[in-house]
């Protein structure tokens, strides 16, 4: 296995923590979230990140981890950045819900792993 991009899972790691910080503010309420645009703007500017990130990883890397929705995170971006004026609240709030805790822990699995070599 090739070197770890260490910078870039870090990077995804420190926004789905700042991600749940937002959320843990407004005690993970979806009504509060959907009246709250400070709270949308910053949790869709992590998620951008995220994506951002996730673009920056070389393919042979991702490879090895296929259960990982690499493409759906940068296809999340995209639509984030190029399609903001739709940007369909719903989806960004079941993504942080449901999706991101498995995230955090696969990528804090590669970490550990890659540091354990």
């Amino acid at each position: 296995m090739k070197k770890i991009p260490t910078p870039y899972l870090e990077d995804i790691l420190k926004s789905i923590q700042l991600i749940e910080a937002y959320l843990e503010k407004i005690d993970k309420n979806k009504q509060i979230f959907e009246a709250d645009t400070e709270k949308q703007d910053s949790i869709i500017r992590r998620l951008e990140i995220i994506g951002e990130a996730t673009k920056r990883l070389r393919t042979d890397f991702t490879d090895q981890f296929a259960n990982i929705p690499w493409r759906k995170m940068t296809g999340m971006r995209d639509v984030l950045i190029h399609d903001y004026d739709e940007v369909d609240l719903e989806l960004v709030w079941n993504v942080v819900i449901d999706e991101l805790p498995e995230l955090k822990r696969s990528i804090n699995k590669i970490i550990a792993a890659d540091s354990s070599i």
